[in-house]
């Protein structure tokens, strides 16, 4: 169907406010309005609650979050510390970047396979201090 990206995304990041809050993580924001992709509403809605909880999760108290959405991408990036395994890896199930975190290291696993199902291409890259998830629509 066709999916509203950019409302989808904006009750998510409404939904994680207080999540972000509560570790005083500032949000920027810059989503170009009714950006459309053509995918399943229930996949994409897991696909952008996994990588907001990821991004908070994962975070820094008083770190931030930067979301950027345009007609072709989506990227999110989030203040972190340095990955503990190879990130190439990160994809994988039960693979996580840090061994002592209470994550079953399935977030990304499935972020991975919902845009392989859809037809997007899924990137993480991490620059210190940056760690970013990319979403390219293939448009």
């Amino acid at each position: 169907e066709n999916v509203d990206l950019s409302d989808l995304l904006l009750r998510h990041i409404n939904n994680y406010e207080e999540l972000a809050s509560a570790k005083n993580i500032s949000v920027e924001k810059n989503i170009i309005p009714a950006v459309h992709v053509l995918a399943n509403r229930s996949l994409m809605e897991i696909l952008i609650s996994n990588i907001m909880v990821n991004t908070i999760k994962h975070n820094y108290k008083n770190g931030w979050i930067e979301i950027n959405l345009s007609e072709n991408a989506l990227s999110i990036s989030n203040t972190g510390k340095k990955p503990s395994v190879n990130t190439n890896e990160l994809f994988e199930r039960f693979k996580k970047s840090d061994s002592a975190s209470d994550s079953l290291g399935l977030g990304l696993a499935i972020v991975k396979k919902i845009c392989d199902t859809c037809g997007f291409d899924v990137a993480y890259n991490y620059i210190e201090p940056m760690h970013t998830i990319a979403v390219d629509f293939k448009r």
